[in-house]
């Protein structure tokens, strides 16, 4: 006796093909044995799990150098103190570095615009009520000091002047108090900002 399904042959006393599974007694139709004997059986592979992805951890944002601090709201009476111009400096990214200067008094010494810049306090009290912004440039005698009047002409809030060795200086006054407020101290700090690189690009050589 012959499997109806693949042909094997099988005992009369099978009740199932040893190699198909069918019942040896049940026909079935010609174009299922042939695909049947033609197509190999597949076993299931069982795959691995896949791996947890690991969550980045946030990346705090870049801090720009020359932003403009982030303080807000009205001064203090009196002005600043030294230490807290140096976290109003901090708060945006400069490193504020407090100096002594030739005549005793306490400066403060940062970088702009990868220029020196020095700002100086009123130390008549514990507050200060106002700042001064210093920036001088070593241009060894190649600064032209006739230009220094039309630069001041055109240029209001920042003065321009020059030393005994003909090295061109630019300076800004900002007034702390009364009614002074971060706000309005911000926007004057991105004044001397702004002032400073076109004095730069202008008068200094590089």
């Amino acid at each position: 006796m012959f499997c109806p399904r693949c042909g094997a042959e099988c005992r009369p006393d099978q009740r199932f093909c040893a190699k198909c599974g069918a019942a040896p007694g049940i026909a079935e139709n010609p174009q299922n044995i042939a695909v049947a004997a033609s197509t190999p059986t597949e076993q299931a592979v069982q795959q691995p799990p896949p791996e947890p992805q690991a969550t980045p951890a946030p990346q705090p944002p870049p801090v720009s150098p020359q932003a403009a601090p982030a303080l807000m709201g009205p001064l203090p009476d009196g002005g600043l103190t030294l230490e807290e111009v140096v976290a109003w400096l901090e708060s945006a990214g400069y490193s504020a570095q407090v100096a002594i200067g030739n005549s005793g008094k306490p400066h403060i010494d940062i970088s702009m615009q990868d220029t020196p810049v020095t700002i100086m306090v009123d130390r008549t009290g514990e507050r200060s009520a106002y700042l001064s912004f210093v920036a001088g440039f070593a241009t060894h005698d190649k600064f032209d000091t006739s230009r220094i009047n039309a630069w001041n002409y055109d240029n209001l809030w920042c003065t321009a002047y020059y030393d005994d060795v003909n090295d061109p200086w630019l300076g800004m006054a900002i007034h702390l108090w009364p009614g002074g407020t971060y706000e309005s101290l911000n926007d004057r700090f991105a004044t001397w900002n702004r002032t400073l690189g076109r004095f730069i690009d202008k008068y200094t050589p590089r």
